[in-house]
């Protein structure tokens, strides 16, 4: 599967999102996002210690997985894997570090930040189909998770297995889940939409592929 470098880019950052839950600063990153963990989690002195040794590492992995996007015919496939590896190996030091109820209110903080940004990039999308399909305040605010949702999964999706040798079955397989994916958002869609305005929205996606 062929990962265009804007997709890149978004994946990179749904990796930091998913691993920290908390945004990057201009100025010194890892002093800002150790203090946003040590009071959503309440680390001790120890933990802090820990989590902020854990955050440098896993800057440095990232730092250096990413700079083969710099490459002038960048390894896609390799990133992707470094990427992972990065991100893997620092959600299993955060594991040894906090405990159950640490790690599980961690998870749940990322969950909901990943969905959140997901739904923002929705409700510009929206923003563009709102004059079009003339929706209302109310059909825009219920269709930004079902878009969210979708977006997410596909994204999510592509960069599980954007490192992975894709033979023939996988393609297969991963074609169905995508299908599913798009289905499953086209139904949402339109138990949102009135009938007219899906017609608009189906002859809108035609005319994109034109």
């Amino acid at each position: 599967m062929t990962i265009r470098p804007h997709r890149m880019i978004v994946v990179i950052s749904l990796t930091v999102l998913t691993c920290l839950g908390v945004a990057y600063a201009d100025e010194n990153p890892f002093e800002d996002i150790l203090a946003a963990l040590t009071e959503q989690l309440e680390l001790s002195e120890d933990q802090q210690a820990e989590v902020g040794n854990h955050l440098l590492v896993f800057g440095q992995s990232l730092e250096a997985a990413t700079q083969e996007a710099e490459a002038e015919e960048p390894d896609a496939q390799k990133m992707m894997g470094d990427v992972k590896k990065a991100r893997n190996e620092f959600n299993s030091s955060m594991k040894k570090t906090l405990d159950e109820e640490q790690f599980a209110t961690l998870e749940s903080h990322v969950d909901a930040t990943i969905q959140g940004m997901f739904d923002d990039l929705a409700a510009i999308k929206i923003m563009d189909l709102q004059p079009v399909l003339e929706l209302t305040d109310d059909q825009a605010v219920e269709l930004e998770p079902i878009i969210g949702t979708g977006l997410r999964d596909m994204l999510s999706l592509i960069f599980e297995n954007s490192d992975k040798r894709l033979t023939p079955p996988r393609k297969i397989s991963l074609g169905r889940s995508m299908k599913k994916i798009q289905s499953d958002m086209e139904k949402g869609i339109a138990s949102v939409l009135t009938e007219e305005q899906m017609q608009k929205y189906q002859a809108m996606k035609e005319a994109e592929k034109s």
